[in-house]
């Protein structure tokens, strides 16, 4: 150095020949680092400015400190940026320095490692961590922010759009939930409006509607049918109860009327015997005294195989027995028998001769006389009746699409299976099922393969389960499965593990194939946990949302 100059001088110097090869002088030269002085004014200046607050350093082949910033010239440093800088790589890296600050280095080597003539240096430039990132991580602020914005508006219009096409699916369920929780005053209740948002509401609503206007239509037949026949039942009962009370009166008149009291005798036989109901005649004590033709067939036994037999014994079951042999007992003690009894019409389940139960409707008479009293009784067969009501009320719990238990018949299933589920300790669950972008299959290829589509899946879904469990559909391409008697919660997702693939497969339609698949939620109830089938169906259905939801984001990302 000469005087206050920090930058040092490179002497080289060698022997000069002539063209004989001898000495003929030495050669000098000193380089000069004014250009140096050039390139730490236009690089270490503006670098070292408290915007970047980067500092460079040129750093020779034994690791020394040629030009840098201020205390570090002449310092020796380490670093695995050097490091790779004299390898001959160039890049960036972060790293720790050596005083406990991390930064981002750049590195890269001057000059040919090859070529004396060039020089080797390292050239460092490093910027702290914090200053480097801090632009990008502004950025990174900037679209977390734009995100949420978007996020949020997307979710807005999501929900104004689900609102409006779910406004009336929820006005025709609200009309449909009144009129089965009151049944008998379907009369006073809103008519099922048509819907006219979309074409799968409108051909429910009107098919919902036109199945009530069918139903009330019915109803008010059976009705009307149900009051003629009682009021023809009535009036016949009336009128062998008449005949009867008069031929007990004449029996106590004297020996010259016994002819007329026998032409009266005759009389009534033909017309209990060739009445539609079954006449017996029976004392206080339950034994048969008089019995029909209509008896006989209604019943199997002659008639002479069954006066003087106890009627109890022979086609009463032993509960109903004692209990008939009750309500005897206190008729035969109250005073006003006659009244109590001729105002009731009873039906109860008898045993025919062949030992086959007989559902029957039994009026009784209480005739007085002057041995005492004797009970008349009038049995008329309402098998038919049974099955009619029997087949209307399984034709309301029936799904006609699929054949499975619609939904009023699953509200009627399922607390019974919890009920089940805590007296048995063991667990039950329910699957909540829809079908996947059912409405466009619907939509292409018509409403018929739409619902050969939904028989189908109904069946798979039947096949899929144990016999034991329950299968329903509760509305359009929306099934449920109860299952119950689960040792633990794993037993029902294997049961879904084991469902969905089967309903992978391809359905054959009439003319087509299509291959779907299903959004499955379960809900398991415990023993003790509250019987609220609303909130269980409620957890079974959010799981089902959340699954399809899954099913959306991975189709999107394929």
């Amino acid at each position: 150095p000469v005087g206050a100059e920090p930058w040092r001088f490179i002497d080289a110097a060698g022997p000069l020949m002539d063209a004989d090869g001898n000495y003929s002088g030495v050669l000098c030269v000193r380089l000069s680092w004014g250009w140096m002085r050039r390139l730490a004014q236009t690089m270490l200046a503006p670098a070292a400015d408290q915007q970047y607050a980067a500092e460079l350093f040129v750093v020779r082949g034994d690791g020394t400190v040629m030009l840098g910033p201020p205390g570090s010239e002449g310092q020796q440093i380490y670093s695995d940026s050097l490091t790779m800088a004299r390898s001959g790589a160039s890049g960036a890296l972060k790293e720790s320095w050596a005083d406990g600050r991390s930064y981002l280095t750049g590195y890269a080597r001057s000059g040919s490692a090859d070529d004396a003539a060039t020089l080797s240096w390292a050239i460092l430039a490093r910027q702290p961590e914090e200053q480097a990132l801090s632009g990008a991580r502004a950025l990174e602020r900037q679209i977390l922010l734009l995100g949420a914005i978007l996020g949020a508006a997307m979710a807005l219009a999501a929900a104004i759009v689900t609102r409006r096409l779910t406004r009336p699916l929820n006005e025709l369920s609200h009309t449909i939930e009144a009129r089965l929780a009151t049944p008998d005053a379907v009369p006073t209740l809103p008519a099922i409006q048509p819907v006219d948002t979309f074409h799968e509401a409108q051909v429910l609503s009107r098919a919902l509607a036109e199945m009530l206007r069918n139903e009330q239509h019915h109803l008010d037949a059976l009705r009307g049918l149900n009051e003629r026949l009682e009021s023809t039942v009535a009036e016949r009962t009336r009128e062998i109860a008449r005949k009867a009370l008069q031929l007990e009166r004449a029996l106590g008149q004297e020996q010259s009327t016994q002819q007329l009291l026998q032409e009266r005798a005759a009389e009534l036989r033909a017309i209990l015997d060739n009445a539609h109901d079954a006449f017996i005649a029976l004392d206080p004590g339950g034994v048969v005294r008089d019995w029909n033709l209509q008896a006989e067939k209604l019943l199997g036994w002659k008639r002479s195989e069954v006066i003087g037999q106890p009627l109890a014994a022979m086609m009463l079951p032993l509960p109903l027995r004692r209990a008939y042999e009750r309500d005897m007992r206190q008729l035969a003690d109250s005073a006003d028998g006659a009244t109590t009894v001729l105002s009731r019409r009873v039906e109860l389940t008898l045993h025919n001769r062949a030992g086959q139960e007989l559902p029957v409707e039994v009026s009784l008479a209480y005739v007085p006389r002057s041995s005492g009293h004797l009970f008349i009784a009038f049995l008329h067969d309402i098998s038919e009746r049974k099955q009619l009501f029997a087949s209307m009320e399984e034709l309301a719990l029936r799904d006609t699409l699929t054949g499975l238990p619609n939904r009023r018949a699953l509200m009627k299933t399922l607390p019974e299976a919890l009920q089940r589920a805590n007296r048995s300790g063991q667990a039950c669950a329910v699957f909540f099922l829809d079908l996947d972008r059912f409405k466009q299959v619907n939509d292409r290829y018509g409403h018929e393969e739409g619902d050969e589509l939904l028989r189908q899946f109904a069946q798979r879904v039947r096949g899929a389960v144990r016999k034991t469990d329950t299968v329903g559909r509760l509305a359009g391409d929306e099934f449920i499965v109860i299952l119950e008697m689960l040792g633990s919660d794993a037993a029902a997702q294997e049961a879904a593990d084991k469902l969905l693939p089967a309903l992978r497969q391809p359905f054959t339609l009439k003319t087509t194939s299509v291959t779907l698949s299903a959004s499955l939620g379960i809900a398991v109830h415990h023993p003790d946990d509250p019987q609220d089938i609303e909130m269980l169906l409620g957890r079974a259905d959010r799981a089902m949302y959340r699954h399809k939801q899954q099913g959306i984001q991975q189709r999107a990302r394929r």
